[in-house]
């Protein structure tokens, strides 16, 4: 090694340590990486300065490299484990948390007793539930032919203290084990008894994942007339998710997108009409319907920008988006239609009047 070399690599170790701008000490440890990868000292250095930065993107950069230049070395999956549980930082752990699930499958399951225990103990412990869900979702995903991995996940399901930790765990039950005999009536179990509305809503839109029973739709179709908005939003979103080209689920939306009183209901038929059934022929007139007179600005927005991203041509569109833009009560609706108008048809002579009658009104 020359002289130079020497002097690039501690001006680039200074920098990578010392830089007042984050890139700069984040592109400096990546060239180290790179350029002195199998020199002894690298890793060893690398490591230590992704746990010492005080700027989280650099300690996550800084990570990264580690873990895409040494994807097979079974001592950086190991200390992978520091950062996951001790940086600071909740972003930073969920991060990390998502490199091991991702650089385990480099390495076979002979490292199963070292960073399955690692991942359980963040999915249990970890101070924040993001961390812990990413923790959830990486053992499921990772370790689902683990005998030990499905109960762990219905404990979690049932004890777990957090509403985050239990809808993760019914909507993975849901997505992975949806065939074992005990998996519908713990879906079932959450959708009538969970004490938290978040976790009941989850259950209900898990139920998307049994199409093929003849009860289910007729069910969900039922609970989105539940007094419980929590399930009657989560229905929506699974009939919307299963059954969206259901060729009679397209008179169930074309009623409820109409007439029925939950918002969320109507915005997600909206969507759903827009989407799937643009050659219907009343879908147009129904979302030129919800754009004027929804009660609900959320269910106007959508079918505004359902006309703007399917209907540009439709003659309707245009006068539709200018009497939104002049009179709609929500300025988010205002907004959105200003937008379109600026956009599409800033050739239209009234399109300038429009936008200044727009901003001194805001």
């Amino acid at each position: 090694m020359t002289e130079k070399t020497v002097r690039t690599l501690s001006d680039l170790q200074q920098c990578a340590r010392y830089d007042d701008d984050k890139d700069l000490r984040a592109d400096a440890a990546r060239i180290i990486a790179e350029e002195w990868k199998y020199a002894p000292d690298t890793l060893p250095w690398l490591q230590y300065i992704a746990l010492e930065d005080h700027d989280r993107d650099v300690r996550y950069s800084i990570i990264q490299t580690i873990a895409e230049g040494w994807p097979y070395d079974r001592d950086v999956l190991l200390w992978l484990r520091d950062p996951a549980q001790y940086d600071p930082d909740r972003d930073v752990r969920c991060w990390v948390v998502q490199i091991i699930a991702k650089c385990w499958q480099n390495h076979g399951r002979e490292n199963d007793s070292d960073i399955l225990p690692c991942l359980k103990d963040l999915a249990v412990e970890d101070s924040d539930d993001w961390v812990r869900l990413e923790a959830i979702k990486a053992i499921a995903e990772g370790w689902r032919d683990d005998l030990d991995t499905l109960p762990w996940i219905q404990t979690r399901a049932e004890l777990d203290l957090s509403r985050v930790i239990r809808g993760k765990a019914v909507e993975l039950l849901a997505q992975w084990w949806r065939d074992e005999p005990n998996t519908l009536s713990i879906i079932k179990h959450h959708i009538e008894h969970d004490n938290d509305g978040y976790v009941r809503g989850v259950a209900v839109e898990a139920l998307s994942q049994w199409k093929s029973e003849p009860d289910i739709l007729p069910w969900l179709k039922n609970l989105t007339q539940q007094d419980d908005e929590y399930i009657r939003h989560g229905a929506a979103r699974a009939i919307a998710k299963s059954w969206v080209q259901d060729s009679d689920t397209l008179y169930w939306f074309k009623d409820h997108v109409q007439n029925d009183q939950d918002w969320y209901v109507r915005y997600t038929a909206v969507n759903v009409l827009a989407e799937y059934w643009q050659e219907d022929s009343d879908t147009l007139s129904i979302v030129k319907d919800r754009a004027y007179l929804d009660s609900d600005e959320t269910v106007r927005h959508t079918a505004i920008k359902a006309l703007v991203d399917y209907w540009q041509e439709d003659p309707d569109t245009l006068p539709i988006l200018k009497d939104r833009a002049r009179f709609d009560d929500d300025e988010d609706v205002r907004s959105i239609a200003i937008e379109a108008l600026t956009k599409y048809w800033q050739e239209d002579p009234e399109i300038l009047s429009i936008v200044k009658d727009y901003a001194e009104l805001e």
